[in-house]
């Protein structure tokens, strides 16, 4: 009976899976505790928790998911993960333009068949910081939140999961819309109508991965929806 012996891990490797480990049990409560000591010089302490708790989130989530990459045995650029360019800042706006071309469209095809605003109340979620001057540590914390958000969910709901659903299910096609249904499955406390919104997001965010091939410009698109929406509120 032979006993089978797993070949040692390069340094490297060990090192990211501790820091895989780590992420996943520490980072958080970890950045949330560190931004109560320092609310009070952040401003209000909402926006401090709010922004802090989704950077350390986003970590968290990030570099295991790096890591199942990692060990997956294909290469970055499979997941998208290619040398930033400049012209994916400019494909990162077109990203931000196509939703906003998107929810007009969505919102305009729901008044015309409804005939009215089918989401009253939603204006009182809008105007919850609405009038809120923000100070420049606040501009600075919210910048960094979305900019960790848009990379986090891109990272995690496109450039891993629809080439490994692509693999599992056979099927590109299917792998972005049970993509597409997994990121919009997180979004449904803004209510039914603003899901089915996001979840026509996510299919317009899947093609775009999947005829790019590169996340950037998705987390640079998504991170710029994500920090016009919170500083015009």
């Amino acid at each position: 009976m032979h006993t089978h012996v797993p070949r040692p891990m390069s340094r490297g490797l060990l090192g990211f899976e501790i820091a895989a480990v780590i992420c996943l049990f520490v980072l958080e409560p970890f950045f949330v505790a560190l931004a109560s000591l320092f609310a009070t010089e952040w401003g209000e302490p909402s926006v401090a928790y709010d922004q802090t708790w989704l950077v350390a989130r986003s970590f968290a989530v990030c570099v295991p998911v790096l890591y199942i990459m990692r060990r997956s045995g294909r290469a970055w650029e499979h997941f998208g993960i290619t040398r930033p360019a400049f012209m994916d800042l400019w494909l990162g706006f077109l990203m931000y333009v196509s939703y906003v071309v998107w929810m007009y469209v969505f919102w305009y095809g729901v008044y015309f068949v409804f005939g009215s605003d089918p989401v009253e109340g939603a204006a009182e979620l809008a105007d919850s910081h609405r009038g809120h001057a923000y100070s420049s540590g606040e501009v600075f914390l919210i910048l960094l939140g979305s900019l960790a958000t848009g990379a986090m969910e891109e990272l995690a709901a496109r450039a891993y999961l629809i080439p490994r659903l692509t693999e599992w299910l056979r099927s590109q096609a299917l792998a972005i819309v049970v993509a597409a249904l997994i990121f919009a499955s997180f979004h449904i406390y803004q209510g039914a109508w603003n899901t089915v919104a996001i979840l026509g997001m996510g299919l317009i965010y899947g093609v775009a991965f999947v005829l790019l091939r590169r996340v950037w410009p998705l987390a640079l698109g998504h991170a710029l929806t994500n920090a016009i929406l919170y500083l015009s509120e």
